[in-house]
């Protein structure tokens, strides 16, 4: 899934390796095959999940295994000793991550159904209040929003408050950017105020609620390092 280092971006989405948060700072690389099982085990314990741990971390390393920009999606991560201590991902085509996933496992369709219908629709086909989950986020008007979405941004909770996760974030703003789109979007807990004050530092701006959920948006016309 690594790219040779110092190609430009096109527009089938091909974007150069080189750009790593060294320093100080983690060490942010793009995925590769082998941190699709250490990004599913540090989803299941990051984010809440209707999937039960035995099926989602099947679910959701084939899921992440497939973000490549030819699929519509990417992701970056921080590893450390070993494990995947935090990973952001970002998708601009959901339908075709997801029928790229159904023609790499093609033998695991009945499982691939439980992500259409759970996983890439919001977090479950009906919520545990008995909702309907949505695809992402939502405008003004509670329209889905289209475009390159933040999807999910997750760090172990023994690594927090190291910076990660703002890293990681502002690297997958310059990733959009250099992709050519003008702005990114998010859905958030409405309830979780330190990922939301972290998001408000980047730029993000609330555009819409549903439910539990938050809408968050940032337009990409300035340098994504600038709020720190």
């Amino acid at each position: 899934m690594r790219r040779a280092p110092g190609r430009q971006s096109d527009q089938d989405g091909n974007v150069s390796e080189a750009m790593q948060t060294r320093g100080t700072g983690p060490e942010i690389r793009s995925v590769e095959s082998a941190d699709a099982s250490g990004m599913a085990r540090l989803h299941l314990r990051g984010l809440p999940s209707p999937l039960s741990p035995r099926a989602g971390s099947h679910l959701l390393e084939m899921y992440y295994s497939c973000l490549e920009p030819a699929n519509g999606g990417v992701a970056f991560v921080v590893r450390e000793g070993g494990q995947v201590t935090g990973f952001v991902a970002g998708i601009w085509n959901r339908r075709k991550v997801l029928v790229a996933s159904l023609l790499r496992y093609p033998l695991r369709f009945p499982f691939w159904m439980i992500i259409e219908f759970g996983f890439c629709r919001g977090r479950g086909l009906f919520r545990r209040d008995g909702s309907r989950g949505d695809e992402g986020a939502r405008g003004e008007e509670g329209e889905p929003v289209s475009g390159y979405e933040l999807r999910p941004l997750v760090v172990d909770e023994t690594q927090r408050g190291r910076g990660i996760g703002p890293a990681l974030s502002r690297r997958l703003l310059d990733d959009a950017r250099e992709r050519g789109f003008h702005a990114v979007h998010l859905r958030v807990d409405k309830d979780n105020a330190a990922a939301i004050r972290c998001y408000e530092k980047l730029g993000f701006r609330t555009v819409g609620a549903a439910g539990r959920w938050r809408s968050m948006s940032v337009a990409l016309d300035r340098p994504s390092s600038m709020p720190k």
